[in-house]
């Protein structure tokens, strides 16, 4: 992956987004396509790469058991809680960029579709 940026960096950029729409600088719908454009492919990318990571994460369904589960398959447990971390925090903000999405009103494209998809797949309702 190339020109990756860490979930941190992201999440970042997100909260100033919203800051500045809260603030009026940036129209709404301005800002919910800024933000999809900036970040949806990339939490994509993380979550796919995580997704590999854990070793079969999307064929496992919720995060309680998910530690124990790759535990048995013989990772790391602290690696694997990492995992679960960071996997649950680019699920928030996806969740967050689908309310952009729907607020704004903009027509669901393949790449949020996608993260629709490995929500539910994770499940997370």
């Amino acid at each position: 992956m190339s020109n990756t940026v860490t979930l941190g960096q992201l999440n970042n950029d997100w909260l100033k987004l919203k800051a500045r729409a809260a603030r009026g600088d940036i129209t709404f719908e301005k800002y919910a396509a800024k933000a999809a454009s900036d970040a949806c492919q990339t939490y994509i990318d993380d979550i796919t790469l995580i997704s590999t990571n854990a070793n079969e994460i999307k064929s496992i369904k919720g995060f309680g058991s998910f530690g124990s589960a790759i535990s048995a398959r013989g990772f790391y447990s602290e690696q694997a809680e990492k995992w679960v971390d960071q996997l649950q925090q680019c699920i928030s903000i996806a969740r967050d960029m689908q309310l952009a999405f729907q607020y704004a009103g903009r027509i669901i494209t393949a790449e949020e579709s996608e993260i629709a998809t490995m929500i539910k797949q994770a499940g997370i309702k």
